[in-house]
C-alpha cells in the first residue's frame, strides 16, 4: 500500500471547504442578483458542507504545521498567516451558519445585506488562506516547490501521538 503524507492528506482535503465557500457565496450573491430564491438554500448547505469538511483540512494542516515548524522559534511568516486565516475563516464560517439557523435563514432587507457581506468576507478569507498555502507550496516563483514543503518530514499513525 503506498505511504499517503499528512502533507499530501491537508492538500487533498483543502480543496473541498474552499470550493464549497466560493460556490455558496455564490449561490447567494446569485440568488440575489438574478432574483432566484431557490438558490438561497443552495448556499446554506454549501455552507454546511464547507463547515463541516473543514474539520479535517484544519486538523491535517495541524499535523503538518505541527511536523514542519513544531520546535522552531520563529516559524516562518507565510505559515504563521495561513495557519491564522484558515482559523479564523472557518470560525467565522462556523459563525455565519449559527446565524443562518438562527434566522431560519429567511433574511431580508438588512438581514439579507449582512448575509451577503458574511458571504463576501467568508469568500475573501478563504482565497486569501489559499494562497498563502499555495506561497508556502509553490514558493513565491510559483515554480519549483519552497524548501519548507520539500523537506517537511514525514509521518505516520496517530496524530494524537
Amino acid at each position: 500500500m503506498p505511504h499517503i503524507s499528512w502533507l499530501s492528506m491537508h492538500g487533498a482535503l483543502t480543496h473541498f471547504p474552499i470550493a464549497m465557500l466560493i460556490a455558496g457565496a455564490l449561490f447567494d450573491l446569485g440568488a440575489v442578483l438574478f432574483k432566484k430564491s431557490d438558490w438561497r438554500p443552495v448556499g446554506f448547505w454549501l455552507l454546511v458542507t464547507a463547515v463541516v469538511s473543514s474539520v479535517p483540512s484544519l486538523a491535517t494542516g495541524w499535523v503538518v504545521g505541527s511536523n514542519t515548524y513544531g520546535h522552531a522559534a520563529n516559524p516562518p511568516q507565510v505559515f504563521t498567516m495561513h495557519r491564522l486565516a484558515a482559523f479564523v475563516t472557518c470560525g467565522l464560517a462556523l459563525l455565519f451558519l449559527l446565524w443562518r439557523i438562527k434566522i431560519k435563514d429567511n433574511a431580508a432587507g438588512l438581514a439579507m445585506a449582512a448575509s451577503l457581506i458574511g458571504s463576501l468576507i467568508l469568500f475573501c478569507g478563504v482565497s486569501y488562506t489559499g494562497y498563502l498555502g499555495g506561497e508556502m507550496t509553490l514558493g513565491e516563483d510559483g515554480g519549483a516547490p519552497a524548501p519548507s514543503a520539500v523537506t517537511a518530514p514525514a509521518t505516520t499513525g496517530c496524530p494524537c501521538g
